[in-house]
């Protein structure tokens, strides 16, 4: 038989309750939670159904075990001695509200975290306790994965920031954005993306953002102001998530990433525009460039003068332009497509070769057309103009994002521009030295079926499919592949692989996002419960006890009453410390002065060989912070005594800050030290110094023979925190 269900731990209930009535035992069966009613010697006298359910046992067969059965048996002798103190003092209070994890076990040795809540009763002149059990493992793995989802985020190198719709306060800060902006996350949900965009006004942003919710995605790109007051050139997308059922309306999700190459490559576009236009000139040639409606979007400053037409053409017509040439503009519309045009005109006694040749995009469509005009009778400039157009070409492709193959039908790679090499991670010559441009792809793909693409493009010119490129160190691109055959070369075809990480992660970003406000959720679900249930239902029962006391007599049940008014005040003082918490923005952990001082306990932990009760109280993220610096070497230096001079088993330290005042008690259950002894060594005196400085005090007290000592520092605080300080 299982630990969870020993023998030794059964015996017949004290009390039987057999005339409990029947009606009471349907009510407890029909109960969500598991409830237990146990005696004053520990034993089980009632459970209902879902007790039985929760811990695994057969109906009735709970009845006469020890309650320790339920617990892991590495904490049964600890959970016996703290039953013995509640039989003393038998109050209706939840278990755990000191941070300890509480489990239970089932009778097959399943360990699972659970939430009790216990009250004593009174019943046939006998006291018991019933507790009230609840499985909380979604709760935990809720939690567990949430602090995943914020790992993930803040791993993301993009700036991701969830931002209210209406008001456009920002909620949330990934720490890529932190990265980004240079302001630290609790800056960044103090303001408006319309501090860290100044490119946009607040008109512009608002569009965006009604965009995004009408049509479920809007993109823009501006500038990002860092906080040194550099600007970074941002894309942005901006998306909605809806809330979960119940919780928050839908909150505008925002991503931004840093487009400073594409930048970068669009001003060297226009540099090479530029060049080109001067050897134009120099060289008394004419090229332009026109889009499908025959618009001129290009041109050297008198590229018509061989026409007779002088003059900037830039944004005219091709059919206004070469009316009295309709030969011109029939070229022009053959070119439209896709293959290379010319035709002779005379003007003033002199032959001039008009020529187009189209530009295919992506979609093996003519996306624009290069013309030039050129003297027939000069055949060097000619070939000058041939050269430019291919220096033209190159360029383009050399800037171009997409990786691009010219391969021939037969497989040999002719030319391969930059992009492609970055996406294979190899050189230049050893993409030329590949017979064949699958040969880069992933090994899924068999060679037959890429044998049959190369079949389709032979007979209809055009094939388009997703895949994968394997890099030299084994690594995996996704691309959708575009194959073209090239218009007026039959035997080649143009191969462009467009890379889909960055569509991808941006997916798999959305997901992460919407995770990240469900987590959310849920955290601010069970602040309001706790805040406007627990807390109240607490704080009411505190004035009732306080009302008791008052009217009572006896002098000693006056003093228990005022001590249980004290516990339920100092749990209504921790519960809105953990309702603080859960509405801190989801970083992962604390922040602030609170991490700090959490850290400084882990360190004298390690010392000290158990862990200090820690208690915050009032809103301490605000101190300046050269007091945190001085609260922060008083609590360091303080435990470091603790640990050399008092022989304590147990601490706590308990931060308190109000308007006018912080103050630090450190207390511990050790031997104790005499207020001649404890004000003498380097050690006391500094902590004295710093309390003294700002003109504030340090008190060391003991509690009493073998009872500990008592350590007080307190220190004024100005009357306005500076807003730097933190």
């Amino acid at each position: 038989m299982h630990s969870g269900e020993g023998s030794s731990d059964r015996a017949a209930p004290s009390t039987t309750l057999s005339d409990f009535p029947e009606s009471a035992r349907v009510l407890l069966d029909a109960m969500p939670d598991a409830v237990l009613v146990v005696d004053d010697d520990g034993r089980i006298v009632l459970s209902n159904a879902e007790a039985e359910a929760l811990f695994r046992y057969e109906p009735g067969s709970m009845l006469g075990m020890k309650v320790e059965s339920l617990v892991p048996l590495g904490l049964r002798q600890r959970h016996e001695e703290l039953r013995e103190h509640y039989h003393h003092q038998p109050l209706r209070r939840s278990m755990g509200t000191c941070g300890q994890r509480l489990t239970g076990i089932t009778s097959h040795g399943s360990v699972f975290p659970t939430e009790i809540n216990l009250s004593p009763c009174q019943y046939g002149g006998a006291t018991y306790v019933v507790a009230a059990v609840r499985d909380i493992s979604d709760r935990v793995q809720l939690d567990r994965d949430h602090r995943r989802v914020l790992a993930s985020l803040d791993s993301l190198p993009s700036l991701v920031v969830v931002i209210d719709p209406d008001n456009l306060w920002i909620g949330y800060a990934n720490d890529g954005a932190r990265r980004m902006s240079g302001y630290p996350v609790d800056e960044l949900t103090s303001m408006t993306p319309l501090t860290l965009l100044p490119g946009m006004s607040r008109a512009e942003f608002s569009a965006l953002v009604a965009r995004a919710r009408t049509d479920g995605q809007a993109t823009a790109e501006t500038d990002l102001q860092h906080s040194d007051g550099r600007r970074l050139p941002l894309e942005i997308w901006a998306t909605f998530v809806d809330g979960v059922p119940g919780g928050d309306a839908a909150v505008c999700v925002l991503f931004g990433r840093d487009v400073s190459d594409r930048r970068q490559a669009q001003d060297q576009h226009r540099a090479v525009l530029d060049k080109l236009r001067r050897v134009a000139v120099s060289a008394g040639i004419s090229i332009w460039t026109l889009d499908r409606e025959g618009t001129v979007v290009f041109a050297q400053g008198a590229e018509l003068s061989h026409l007779g037409r002088l003059g900037d053409a830039v944004g005219r017509g091709i059919a206004e332009l070469f009316e009295s040439f309709p030969t011109v503009v029939a070229a022009f519309d053959e070119a439209l497509g896709g293959v290379d045009t010319s035709t002779v005109v005379s003007v003033g006694g002199e032959s001039r070769q008009i020529s187009f040749q189209p530009v295919i995009g992506d979609g093996s469509e003519v996306v624009e057309v290069i013309g030039t005009a050129v003297d027939v009778g000069e055949l060097e400039a000619s070939r000058q103009a041939a050269a430019w157009e291919r220096d033209r070409l190159d360029a383009t492709h050399r800037s171009m994002s997409q990786g691009m193959l010219t391969v021939s039908i037969e497989g040999t790679v002719l030319e391969a521009n930059p992009a492609f090499c970055g996406l294979v991670g190899l050189s230049h010559t050893e993409v030329l030295n590949s017979r064949r441009p699958f040969s880069f792809l992933s090994e899924r793909e068999g060679n037959s079926e890429f044998e049959a693409t190369w079949m389709i493009l032979a007979e209809v010119g055009h094939v388009e499919f997703s895949t994968e490129l394997v890099r030299p160190d084994g690594s995996r691109i996704p691309v959708l592949v575009t194959a073209d055959r090239i218009a007026g070369h039959p035997d080649q075809a143009l191969v462009l692989f467009s890379d889909l990480s960055i569509r991808r992660r941006f997916e798999n970003d959305l997901d992460t996002a919407n995770a990240v406000l469900v987590a959310a959720d849920e955290r601010e679900r069970i602040a309001r419960d706790l805040h406007d249930r627990v807390i109240q239902r607490i704080f009411a029962t505190g004035i009732s006890l306080q009302s008791t006391q008052s009217r009572t007599a006896d002098a000693r049940i006056a003093a228990r009453l005022g001590q249980a008014v004290d516990e339920l005040d100092l749990v209504i003082r921790e519960l809105r410390t953990s309702v603080f918490e859960l509405h801190q923005t989801p970083s992962g952990g604390a922040s602030g002065v609170r991490r700090d001082v959490l850290a400084v306990i882990d360190e004298a932990t390690r010392v000290l060989g158990f862990r200090p009760d820690v208690r915050f109280e009032g809103v301490i993220e605000d101190l300046d912070i050269e007091v945190e610096v001085d609260l922060l070497a008083v609590v360091r230096e303080s435990l470091t005594n603790v640990a050399r001079h008092a022989a304590a088993t147990a601490a706590s330290v308990a931060v308190t800050v109000d308007d006018e005042s912080l103050e630090l008690v450190v207390d511990d259950n050790g031997v104790g030290s005499k207020p001649a002894t404890a004000s003498t060594g380097h050690g006391m005196s500094n902590m004295a110094g710093r309390a003294e400085r700002r003109g504030g005090n340090l008190v060391m007290s003991p509690n009493g023979p073998g009872a500990g000592s008592t350590l007080r520092w307190w220190v004024p605080l100005p009357s306005e925190q500076p807003e730097s300080g933190r």
